[in-house]
């Protein structure tokens, strides 16, 4: 914005394009810098994009990014969700590669920062679901997930120590599958940049024998949001978010756990 009106001082406002319903593909790519405890320094190229298949529909998106960090670590996202005529149905996508040696402290959370250490792997994630209008704002759907890790590697693991990840069932691969059960209801003005509304998720996942998993397990994941125009007629926005993920039930793999910072945001 500070580039654009000092090139072009006397071009006006722009339209909020987020109000007028074309079929035309709006894309925007950002590049960043950030920080977290996790990756350390990373370069991010980041982008998302949004159209209306129809003009009866919510606007679809779909985002991307690729980030390198100090780390050495590769994180190569793409997510999408399609909204057909009248909103009858959502495709709803999540396919993501990474590369990401990272610091591990076992399980349960009586753990120093002394016990971490790190383990490498690569993954590839494949998820997606078509849910169905009940109503308005509300879906039903199933989908199907894959979850692919290896070259899983203990790096530096503590020595003359059984770590938990040994414990648990160390291994150089780890593999599930399984449909999902996927319940929505969103009512966000906009789902890129949402001024008002909520949105509630739940995904029952049963990662069956049949599906090729060595056991059985089941998880849950709840993501409930809410947006308020806060104080009432200005532009700011007051956002709560609420993430659950539950393991039910079996053993499940160890790298898909229910872990900090490991939901898909």
């Amino acid at each position: 914005d500070v580039a654009r009106n000092i090139i072009h001082p006397h071009t006006g406002r722009r339209m909020m394009t987020g109000e007028v319903k074309s079929r035309k593909l709006r894309v925007s790519v950002v590049p960043a810098a950030g920080y977290t405890l996790q990756t350390d320094f990373a370069g991010i190229v980041g982008g998302n994009a949004s159209f209306y298949t129809d003009t009866s529909a919510n606007p679809s998106t779909m985002l991307t990014s690729i980030t390198y960090t100090s780390r050495t670590q590769v994180i190569f996202p793409f997510l999408g969700s399609f909204w057909t005529r009248k909103d009858k149905y959502n495709i709803v996508i999540d396919w993501r590669y990474l590369y990401f040696p990272s610091v591990t402290f076992g399980l349960g959370g009586h753990t120093a920062l002394s016990d971490g250490y790190l383990v490498n792997y690569s993954a590839i994630h494949i998820h997606q679901a078509v849910l169905r209008k009940l109503r308005k704002d509300m879906y039903l759907g199933l989908g199907y997930n894959l979850d692919y890790f290896w070259d899983i590697k203990e790096l530096n693991p503590p020595a003359n120590i059984v770590t938990d990840f040994e414990n648990y069932g160390y291994d150089a691969t780890e593999f599930a599958s399984g449909f999902t059960f996927n319940f929505l209801y969103d009512n966000r003005d906009n789902p890129i940049n949402a001024h008002k509304g909520n949105f509630v998720n739940v995904v029952y996942r049963p990662n069956l024998t049949i599906f090729g998993n060595t056991a059985t397990w089941r998880s849950l994941t709840v993501d409930l949001r809410k947006y308020i125009n806060f104080p009432a007629g200005t532009k700011n926005i007051l956002a709560f978010w609420n993430y659950d993920w539950v393991s039910i039930s079996g053993k499940t793999p160890y790298l898909m756990l229910p872990n900090t910072g490991g939901d898909p945001y």
